[in-house]
């Protein structure tokens, strides 16, 4: 069986909060059919970048539950990919054949 690391980085908690979020991590690992072999803290560090908040999105679970050509997001990326597209060559130039080589 294949062993796995979970690295998990969380906010400082007081010390009770703190060992409720474990037990929760450590009891989905044990509904999903793992084990786990230790634990170990790396304590307190700067992390690489800022973490922040997520955006306040405007989107409804009715929305999201829409097939994607209907989504709003959706149909404005259509709509810039429609503005992007070149025009291409008209082959009903009069002259029946391609005068160029293809």
């Amino acid at each position: 069986m294949p062993s796995y690391e979970l690295a998990l980085v969380l906010r400082q908690l007081p010390r009770p909060e703190l060992i409720s979020v474990i037990k929760r991590t450590a009891e989905a690992i044990f509904d999903k059919g793992g084990i786990i072999r230790k634990f170990e803290n790396l304590g307190t560090r700067a992390l690489p970048f800022k973490v922040e908040e997520p955006e306040d999105y405007e989107c409804t679970l009715h929305e999201e539950m829409l097939p994607p050509a209907y989504r709003k997001d959706v149909q404005e990326l259509i709509d810039i990919a429609k503005r992007k597209q070149k025009p291409k060559y008209n082959y009903n130039s009069g002259l029946d054949y391609y005068p160029f080589q293809k």
